[in-house]
Protein backbone atom coordinates (compact mmCIF):
# COMPACT_ATOMS: atom_id res chain seq x y z
CA UNK A 1 0.00 0.00 0.00
CA UNK A 2 3.04 2.03 0.69
CA UNK A 3 3.42 2.63 -3.40
CA UNK A 4 0.02 4.08 -3.94
CA UNK A 5 0.58 8.41 -4.74
CA UNK A 6 -2.18 10.72 -3.90
CA UNK A 7 -2.14 11.44 -7.76
CA UNK A 8 -4.25 14.44 -7.26
CA UNK A 9 -1.00 16.23 -5.52
CA UNK A 10 0.85 15.93 -9.50
CA UNK A 11 -2.61 17.56 -11.14
CA UNK A 12 -2.53 21.65 -10.84
CA UNK A 13 -5.76 22.34 -11.50
CA UNK A 14 -7.59 20.35 -9.21
CA UNK A 15 -8.61 21.67 -5.73
CA UNK A 16 -10.37 20.75 -3.21
CA UNK A 17 -13.89 20.54 -2.99
CA UNK A 18 -13.89 23.15 0.32
CA UNK A 19 -11.82 25.65 -2.14
CA UNK A 20 -14.35 25.37 -4.74
CA UNK A 21 -17.12 25.75 -2.25
CA UNK A 22 -15.36 28.92 -0.61
CA UNK A 23 -15.28 30.71 -4.18
CA UNK A 24 -19.42 30.59 -4.34
CA UNK A 25 -21.70 33.05 -3.42
CA UNK A 26 -24.05 32.33 -1.40
CA UNK A 27 -28.10 33.69 -0.63
CA UNK A 28 -29.39 34.46 3.38
CA UNK A 29 -30.24 31.02 4.00
CA UNK A 30 -26.60 29.69 3.01
CA UNK A 31 -27.60 28.71 -0.04
CA UNK A 32 -25.56 28.84 -3.46
CA UNK A 33 -26.72 31.61 -5.82
CA UNK A 34 -26.99 30.56 -9.57
CA UNK A 35 -25.27 31.96 -12.28
CA UNK A 36 -27.88 34.51 -13.51
CA UNK A 37 -29.51 33.73 -16.82
CA UNK A 38 -29.61 35.63 -20.08
CA UNK A 39 -32.73 36.79 -21.22
CA UNK A 40 -34.16 35.01 -24.38
CA UNK A 41 -36.62 35.80 -26.29
CA UNK A 42 -39.10 33.80 -28.80
CA UNK A 43 -41.00 34.68 -31.92
CA UNK A 44 -42.37 34.29 -35.07
CA UNK A 45 -42.73 35.77 -38.31
CA UNK A 46 -46.21 35.80 -40.20
CA UNK A 47 -47.53 37.94 -42.67
CA UNK A 48 -50.09 40.96 -42.21
CA UNK A 49 -53.62 39.31 -43.22
CA UNK A 50 -52.25 35.85 -43.39
CA UNK A 51 -54.66 33.33 -43.21
CA UNK A 52 -54.15 29.53 -41.69
CA UNK A 53 -53.85 26.34 -43.64
CA UNK A 54 -56.14 24.48 -41.97
CA UNK A 55 -60.02 25.97 -41.47
CA UNK A 56 -62.62 25.79 -38.55
CA UNK A 57 -66.31 25.71 -38.68
CA UNK A 58 -66.63 29.17 -36.76
CA UNK A 59 -64.63 30.46 -39.90
CA UNK A 60 -61.60 30.71 -37.53
CA UNK A 61 -58.37 28.90 -39.12
CA UNK A 62 -54.82 27.81 -37.93
CA UNK A 63 -51.35 26.96 -39.08
CA UNK A 64 -48.29 25.78 -37.25
CA UNK A 65 -44.90 28.08 -37.87
CA UNK A 66 -41.33 27.82 -36.83
CA UNK A 67 -40.41 29.34 -33.38
CA UNK A 68 -36.98 31.09 -32.91
CA UNK A 69 -35.24 32.18 -29.98
CA UNK A 70 -32.61 34.61 -29.52
CA UNK A 71 -30.01 35.57 -26.72
CA UNK A 72 -30.69 39.48 -25.69
CA UNK A 73 -27.00 39.68 -26.47
CA UNK A 74 -26.86 38.34 -30.02
CA UNK A 75 -29.54 40.34 -30.15
CA UNK A 76 -28.08 43.71 -28.82
CA UNK A 77 -25.22 42.87 -30.97
CA UNK A 78 -27.11 42.21 -34.28
CA UNK A 79 -28.46 45.72 -34.15
CA UNK A 80 -25.54 47.60 -33.26
CA UNK A 81 -24.18 45.94 -36.68
CA UNK A 82 -27.08 46.30 -39.03
CA UNK A 83 -29.08 49.23 -38.33
CA UNK A 84 -26.58 52.14 -39.61
CA UNK A 85 -28.50 52.96 -42.52
CA UNK A 86 -31.97 52.94 -44.34
CA UNK A 87 -32.13 52.54 -48.41
CA UNK A 88 -28.65 53.51 -48.78
CA UNK A 89 -28.90 56.58 -46.43
CA UNK A 90 -26.56 56.24 -43.30
CA UNK A 91 -28.08 56.97 -40.19
CA UNK A 92 -26.02 59.45 -37.49
CA UNK A 93 -25.76 57.50 -34.32
CA UNK A 94 -28.80 59.59 -32.95
CA UNK A 95 -31.37 58.09 -35.25
CA UNK A 96 -29.48 54.94 -35.78
CA UNK A 97 -29.73 54.17 -31.92
CA UNK A 98 -33.68 55.43 -32.28
CA UNK A 99 -34.11 52.73 -34.96
CA UNK A 100 -32.73 50.07 -32.55
CA UNK A 101 -34.66 50.85 -29.37
CA UNK A 102 -37.62 50.78 -31.93
CA UNK A 103 -36.54 47.18 -33.34
CA UNK A 104 -35.45 45.87 -30.05
CA UNK A 105 -38.45 46.77 -28.59
CA UNK A 106 -40.82 45.19 -31.29
CA UNK A 107 -38.39 42.07 -31.46
CA UNK A 108 -38.93 41.77 -27.34
CA UNK A 109 -43.01 42.42 -27.84
CA UNK A 110 -42.66 45.58 -25.69
CA UNK A 111 -44.02 47.33 -28.64
CA UNK A 112 -46.61 46.43 -30.98
CA UNK A 113 -46.24 48.35 -33.92
CA UNK A 114 -43.44 49.23 -36.55
CA UNK A 115 -42.91 52.03 -38.77
CA UNK A 116 -43.16 51.25 -42.20
CA UNK A 117 -39.29 53.03 -42.74
CA UNK A 118 -38.31 50.45 -40.30
CA UNK A 119 -39.85 47.13 -42.40
CA UNK A 120 -36.63 47.00 -44.62
CA UNK A 121 -34.76 46.40 -41.26
CA UNK A 122 -37.36 43.59 -39.90
CA UNK A 123 -37.01 41.99 -43.22
CA UNK A 124 -33.26 42.10 -43.06
CA UNK A 125 -33.52 40.83 -39.66
CA UNK A 126 -36.00 38.24 -40.41
CA UNK A 127 -33.23 36.75 -43.00
CA UNK A 128 -30.82 36.54 -40.78
CA UNK A 129 -32.86 34.74 -38.50
CA UNK A 130 -33.75 32.40 -41.33
CA UNK A 131 -30.27 31.82 -42.81
CA UNK A 132 -29.14 30.53 -39.30
CA UNK A 133 -27.07 33.86 -39.15
CA UNK A 134 -28.38 34.38 -35.50
CA UNK A 135 -30.90 32.85 -33.60
CA UNK A 136 -31.97 29.51 -33.22
CA UNK A 137 -35.10 27.45 -34.18
CA UNK A 138 -36.75 25.82 -31.07
CA UNK A 139 -40.01 24.60 -31.81
CA UNK A 140 -42.79 24.41 -33.68
CA UNK A 141 -46.12 26.52 -32.81
CA UNK A 142 -49.48 26.27 -34.07
CA UNK A 143 -50.99 29.88 -34.63
CA UNK A 144 -54.42 30.27 -34.87
CA UNK A 145 -56.17 33.10 -37.33
CA UNK A 146 -59.83 34.94 -36.26
CA UNK A 147 -62.32 34.53 -38.90
CA UNK A 148 -62.68 38.31 -39.62
CA UNK A 149 -59.31 40.69 -39.24
CA UNK A 150 -57.14 37.68 -39.22
CA UNK A 151 -55.55 38.75 -35.49
CA UNK A 152 -52.95 35.88 -34.74
CA UNK A 153 -52.99 33.86 -31.20
CA UNK A 154 -50.90 31.37 -29.74
CA UNK A 155 -51.67 29.51 -26.17
CA UNK A 156 -47.67 30.50 -25.49
CA UNK A 157 -47.33 33.52 -23.72
CA UNK A 158 -43.66 33.86 -24.32
CA UNK A 159 -44.09 34.40 -28.26
CA UNK A 160 -43.87 37.72 -29.94
CA UNK A 161 -45.60 38.39 -33.87
CA UNK A 162 -43.30 39.82 -36.05
CA UNK A 163 -45.24 40.77 -38.85
CA UNK A 164 -44.30 41.50 -42.19
CA UNK A 165 -45.99 42.64 -45.42
CA UNK A 166 -44.64 39.49 -47.48
CA UNK A 167 -42.26 36.78 -47.03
Amino acid sequence: MSGITNINSNLKFITTYSEYIAEQEFDEEGMPIPEPEENRYKFIFIIKNQQGIKKYPDGSSSSIFKTYEIKEDALKKWLFENVNQIKGRSLNDNEANIKRKTLYDYVTGKKSTIEKEDIDLLRLFRTSVVTNMIAKEVDKTEVFFSDRKNVPTTDKIDVTFIQLDSK
